[in-house]
C-alpha cells in the first residue's frame, strides 16, 4: 500500500505541478486580462474622444450643408442672371444684326453718293470750261457787236448829220 501511497502521492504532486502552473498560467491570463482590460479602458477613452470629434465634425457638416443651401441659392440667382444676361446677349446680337444691314445699306448709299459727287464734279468742271469758252466767246461777240454797233451808229450819224445838212440848207435857202 505503501507503493499505491507513494503513487497516489506522486500523482497528487504531479498534479500539484500541473496546478501551479495551471496557476501560473491563470495569473498570466489575469494580468493579459488586466492588461487588456487597461487597453479596452484606453480604447473606450479613445472612442469617446472619437465621439466627440465624430459630433463636432457632425456640427461642422451641419453647417457646411446650411452654407452648401446658401451657395445653392447664390449660384441660382446666378444662373437667373447669366440667363437675363443671355437674353439681353441675345436682343443686342438681334439688334447688332440690324443695325449691321442698316450699315450695309448706308454703305451702298455712300458708294451711290460718292459716284453722283463724282458725276457733279465733272459736270461742274464741265460747265466751268464752257463758262470759260462762253465768257470769251461773249467778250469776243461783244467786241464784234460793239463794232457793228459803232459803225450803225456812225452810218446813223452821218446819215442824220447829211439830213440835219440839208435841212439847214434849205431852211437858209429859204430865209434868203
Amino acid at each position: 500500500m505503501e507503493k499505491t501511497l507513494k503513487l497516489i502521492l506522486d500523482e497528487v504532486t504531479g498534479m500539484r505541478s500541473e496546478m501551479n502552473g495551471v496557476k501560473n498560467e491563470i495569473g498570466g491570463i489575469r494580468t493579459d486580462v488586466s492588461g487588456l482590460q487597461e487597453n479596452m479602458s484606453v480604447v473606450r477613452t479613445d472612442v469617446s474622444g472619437l465621439q466627440e470629434n465624430m459630433s463636432v465634425v457632425r456640427t461642422d457638416v451641419s453647417g457646411l450643408q446650411e452654407n452648401m443651401g446658401v451657395v445653392r441659392t447664390d449660384v441660382s440667382g446666378l444662373q437667373e442672371s447669366m440667363s437675363g444676361m443671355r437674353t439681353d446677349v441675345n436682343g443686342l446680337q438681334k439688334d447688332m444684326g440690324g443695325v449691321h444691314t442698316e450699315l450695309k445699306g448706308l454703305q451702298k448709299n455712300v458708294g451711290s453718293l460718292r459716284t453722283d459727287v463724282s458725276h457733279l464734279k465733272d459736270g461742274q468742271s464741265r460747265l466751268e470750261n464752257n463758262l470759260d469758252n462762253l465768257q470769251k466767246n461773249l467778250v469776243s461777240s461783244l467786241g464784234d457787236y460793239t463794232e457793228k454797233i459803232i459803225g450803225h451808229i456812225d452810218d446813223s450819224t452821218e446819215a442824220l448829220n447829211k439830213r440835219v445838212f440839208r435841212a439847214e440848207s434849205k431852211i437858209e435857202s429859204l430865209n434868203k
